[in-house]
């Protein structure tokens, strides 16, 4: 539905960051990085996410004045940050970020893998684990292996689905709670990971042991 004149603006604009590619006459295809984005989804994931971003940055200047309780876009989005009980929250609740997280878990996953012999534990547990992307991951890549997930009980309920639905259901296994309430910790692990959790939380929270119950 773009007028001949905005399509075309469009389009160049997409040829110059070689995601699209000129052919013969007026025509166009996919360009090399447009092929690279679109074989990746957890970076489409990431550019549909930012468009919460942008849509609170619409007015930065109402935004730094705000007080910082001040419900946003993406602090709905990411309902666990500000949850005065994130163990309480609901399936629904926790779908988004937990999808989002799940489907991006790839950028980081085969580079900590390896990175590392996990081959050489019994038991790993990955706190915040959300759905279990890279316990599944880790799975495939140390067959000897047994896992714990531990996350809030929404999202283990999502992880334990995904265990079994993808055949790791005897390998792992997926606790709920919350990192900074619950104590102790499930036992048995010889291995704790946090994978791209830490930076969620302030850095009183992230170094606090006290807090962190570990």
């Amino acid at each position: 539905g773009l007028r001949r004149e905005a399509a075309a603006r469009l389009i160049e604009g997409a040829a110059a960051l070689r995601l699209l590619q000129k052919r013969s006459g007026e025509t166009y295809g996919l360009g090399d990085l447009g092929a690279a984005l679109l074989a990746n989804p957890g970076v489409m994931a990431m550019v549909e996410h930012h468009a919460i971003l942008y849509a609170d940055l619409a007015d930065p200047v109402a935004l730094l004045k705000a007080d910082p309780a001040t419900p946003t876009g993406l602090s709905a989005y990411w309902s666990y940050a500000r949850a005065h009980e994130p163990g309480a929250l609901s399936a629904d609740q926790v779908g988004d970020y937990s999808r989002l997280m799940a489907v991006s878990q790839a950028f980081v996953a085969a580079e900590i893998l390896d990175a590392y012999p996990i081959a050489k534990h019994q038991r790993v547990m990955d706190i915040g684990g959300g759905e279990g992307a890279f316990i599944l991951a880790a799975a495939r890549h140390a067959p000897t292996v047994n896992f714990t997930l531990f996350d809030l009980p929404a999202v283990a309920d999502r992880a334990r689905a995904r265990f079994a639905a993808e055949g790791f259901a005897e390998r792992t296994l997926a606790v709920g709670g919350d990192l900074f309430t619950d104590r102790p910790l499930p036992e048995g692990a010889d291995l704790l990971t946090l994978i791209r959790v830490l930076y969620d939380h302030s850095d009183d929270r992230a170094i606090d042991r006290k807090s962190t119950r570990l």
